[in-house]
């Protein structure tokens, strides 16, 4: 099964921009053209949100992702075994 990109829909197979997919990926996705051209917006099947994160703000999002990606905690606590205490690095002795 080969899985097809968004943007392959808006050319034909001789390479020509076909506008009504382009088109409709717009108006569905921005909701300022939406409103414009209520004619062109599909509605798909919506990707169903995790349920910790319909309530978290962009900012504890980006936060948690760090956090994780880090091996630290929210509470700053370290949370690899790889982090020191306090959280700070360890130096390599200079040459």
């Amino acid at each position: 099964m080969s899985i097809k990109k968004p943007f392959t829909l808006w050319f034909d197979k001789a390479g020509h921009f076909v506008a009504l997919p382009f088109q409709q990926m717009l108006a569905s996705g921005v909701k300022l053209v939406g409103e414009a051209d209520p004619t062109k917006v599909v509605e798909g099947k919506k990707k169903e949100k995790k349920t910790g994160e319909s309530n978290m703000s962009m900012d504890d999002k980006w936060a948690s992702l760090l956090a994780e990606s880090s091996g630290v905690d929210l509470d700053g606590m370290a949370a690899s075994p790889a982090a020191t205490p306090g959280g700070k690095k360890k130096r390599g002795k200079k040459a």
